[in-house]
């Protein structure tokens, strides 16, 4: 292949790279649009499409001798696209790589002068295989790099904190309290933990619940009262056993509310994950309160709802199901708890079908006209959405029953 032929080749397997790597992460929507908008801007930099144009290829398809660099540099000023077998083969390039040879593909990224953006896309290409094939190794190499950037590396990091104590939960521990007291997760004299050490707290203790539960209470018990609840909201809920959860929560934190509140967060993790039932064990199995499975239910139908809708699925029978499902372990919630979840809803969706409060009042009042009182719509008017939206939500009050009710609401709302 001609110089000219291998150059073009690396402008498209670049942009290959960043697709396969793309479509083999699980990441949230927000995650990839921020990595876009910074791959995007590296792009646009000017002096590394002139570096480009005067950069040699030092490979063709399959040739081992071109660097990460080389690849990310003609990458710059590169367009086109590339076939599936291209893909193809370029996939099994890179789960053939080995710990070692990843390693040494970091230490090039790291050590070359690459923009920030270019930087940070490769790296996390090759960290996700790196943790999985050497999680500890991926710990050791890359912990004082903790910090960088918008929080994608260390939450990579996180994972192989993850995948480590599901193999050995005491060695894990055992590092973690190390780099602890070596300052890796400094808070810099703030009295809250910091947020790395939380995500790797979270990573840490639900294998350690299920291994040594006296051990995992024992950390978080000494975790800083304004840590804990970030502790709980953030928690790793994968394989979690109801009843040791239950108990953790009840032996950490002490008010009532907090504890309510915890219930609630998991409630919502697992709800994202497993469904309905996946709640319904944890009020079953640990034995939760009337107060407890109250806010579980209720941050349970939030979810459900608030998720179809962020994926322009909400329909009436998604929201008969949710209600049905509240009705069964909350007898009598399914009305206020269904104008609520409506209102938390609002701005939810894709970006061009956002959930609209037109759309949430239009179902609010068809379930209020099926029900024998007000739960629905006094809910509804009642959330914050509402008061943000006065003008559209006037209408729905002459809907209410109750005059004094009703009264209350125009005093609200106003004329």
């Amino acid at each position: 292949m001609s110089v000219k032929g291998r150059f073009i080749f690396l402008h498209v397997l670049a942009l290959a790279l960043i697709g396969t790597w793309v479509g083999l992460q699980r990441r949230s929507l927000s995650e990839m649009e921020g990595e876009t908008a910074a791959l995007r801007k590296s792009i646009r930099e000017r002096h590394f499409a002139e570096a480009a144009s005067s950069q040699t290829p030092a490979a063709a398809a399959g040739d081992q001798n071109a660097t990460w660099a080389e690849i990310a540099r003609a990458g710059v000023a590169g367009g086109g696209g590339l076939g599936q077998r291209d893909r193809t083969r370029l996939q099994v390039k890179l789960s053939r790589m080995s710990a070692e040879e990843i390693a040494a593909a970091l230490h090039e990224i790291e050590s070359s002068d690459l923009a920030e953006g270019w930087r940070s896309t490769l790296d996390r290409m090759l960290i996700g295989p790196f943790i999985e094939k050497a999680a500890v190794r991926a710990l050791e190499q890359l912990k004082h790099r903790m910090n960088e950037g918008d929080g994608g590396l260390m939450m990579q990091l996180s994972k192989a904190m993850a995948a480590w104590a599901h193999e050995d939960p005491a060695a894990a521990a055992a590092w973690l309290d190390r780099e602890i007291a070596a300052g890796t997760f400094d808070s810099k004299g703030v009295a809250v933990l910091s947020h790395p050490r939380l995500r790797f707290e979270a990573s840490l203790v639900p294998a350690l619940l299920k291994s040594d539960p006296a051990s995992a209470a024992q950390r978080v018990k000494a975790f800083p009262n304004e840590s804990k609840m970030n502790f709980y909201l953030i928690m790793a809920v994968s394989e979690l056993d109801p009843a040791r959860y239950a108990a953790l929560v009840r032996s950490t934190l002490e008010k009532e509310k907090d504890i309510a509140d915890a219930f609630a967060f998991v409630a919502h993790n697992l709800q994202s994950k497993g469904g309905f039932e996946s709640v319904a064990n944890l009020i079953r199995e640990g034995k939760l309160s009337a107060a407890e499975s109250a806010r579980a239910v209720d941050q349970t139908a939030s979810t459900q709802i608030s998720t179809a809708a962020n994926r322009g699925t909400l329909t009436t029978g998604s929201i008969n199901a949710m209600r049905e499902w509240a009705a069964y372990w909350l007898p009598g919630s399914q009305d206020k708890i269904t104008g609520e979840a409506l209102a938390g809803a609002v701005g939810f969706g894709p970006r061009d079908v956002k959930f609209s409060f037109e759309h949430a009042a239009a179902l609010a009042l068809q379930f209020h006209e099926k029900a024998d009182n007000d739960d629905v719509l006094a809910s509804f008017l009642q959330s914050h959405r509402a008061q943000t939206h006065k003008e559209q939500a006037r209408p729905l009050i002459d809907h209410i029953a109750d005059p004094a009710l009703r009264g209350n609401l125009w005093e609200k709302f106003g004329p």
